[in-house]
C-alpha cells in the first residue's frame, strides 16, 4: 500500500472513531439530565441517582 493510499485509509478511520465518540457523548449527555413533565407549564429535572458504593471485601 502506497503512503497516500495508507494516509487516506487512516485518516478515514479516524473520522469513524471520531464520529462515534461524538454519537457516544450526545447519548451521555441525553441520560444524565431527563425531563419529566407534571403539566405544561411546569418541566422537572432529574439528575440520575449515583451508584451505590459497597463495602464488599472490607
Amino acid at each position: 500500500m502506497n503512503d497516500e493510499r495508507l494516509s487516506k485509509a487512516i485518516l478515514g478511520a479516524m473520522t469513524v472513531v471520531v464520529a462515534l465518540m461524538l454519537e457516544a457523548s450526545h447519548r451521555l449527555r441525553n441520560r444524565s439530565t431527563s425531563a419529566m413533565r407534571m403539566s405544561p407549564d411546569v418541566v422537572v429535572l432529574e439528575e440520575p441517582e449515583p451508584p451505590e458504593e459497597t463495602t464488599e471485601g472490607q
